[in-house]
């Protein structure tokens, strides 16, 4: 089953194998049932598990990777799915990926809020990638009120997110608006970190 992978991109199989090619399991070959210890056995299990949600989300069948494995999970490969597109500039496929990952989880109620303001934080970086400055704004401001409700307005994930809309208006060619929003920053990751840490 590991190695059955004939319908996937080549990418994508790559990705997904990685975690596989340590030396532990480079000394046996799980194709034929060698294992070095039960712990091998369970990765080969999560692995062969993402490749296969991997395959139905690529066959346009995401709801019932979902109904199979849960929307944890298939968020999940999603978001490493969209991370290959972005490896190799696929920003419009990225963005694609990103996308059925917060429907994923908007629609699950088992999931945080904070990972739904991380996948928008995510969204709204591709939409800069492929210059929808407008949209990518309006994305990272649904995420910055989501974080500031989760963490109140002084967390890093919200100086993050200041920095995010920062880059927007920089490049829409809003300077003023653009070194407020990176005071504010700055005034957040003093604040947390104080004025000699590395960030």
């Amino acid at each position: 089953v590991l190695y059955g992978t004939r319908e996937l991109e080549k990418s994508e199989v790559a990705f997904f194998l990685a975690p596989l090619r340590d030396e532990k399991l480079e000394e046996k070959d799980p194709g034929n049932g060698e294992l070095f210890s039960e712990n091998d056995r369970q990765k080969i299990k999560y692995h062969v598990k993402e490749l296969r949600i991997s395959t139905m989300v690529r066959q346009s069948k995401t709801d019932e990777a979902v109904a199979t494995f849960g929307a944890f999970d298939v968020a999940n490969v999603l978001d490493k799915l969209a991370e290959v597109h972005k490896e190799q500039c696929q920003f419009q496929q990225q963005l694609e990926r990103v996308q059925e990952a917060l429907e994923v989880r908007r629609k699950d109620p088992k999931s945080s809020d904070n990972a739904v303001a991380g996948t928008l934080m995510t969204m709204g970086l591709v939409y800069e990638r492929l210059g929808r400055f407008d949209i990518a704004l309006r994305t990272h401001e649904e995420a910055l009120e989501m974080q500031k409700k989760i963490h109140g307005h002084d967390h890093v994930d919200v100086a993050r997110t200041y920095g995010n809309m920062a880059n927007v208006h920089e490049a829409l060619g809003d300077f003023d608006k653009a070194l407020e929003l990176n005071q504010k920053v700055l005034d957040i990751f003093t604040a947390t970190f104080g004025h000699d840490h590395v960030d």
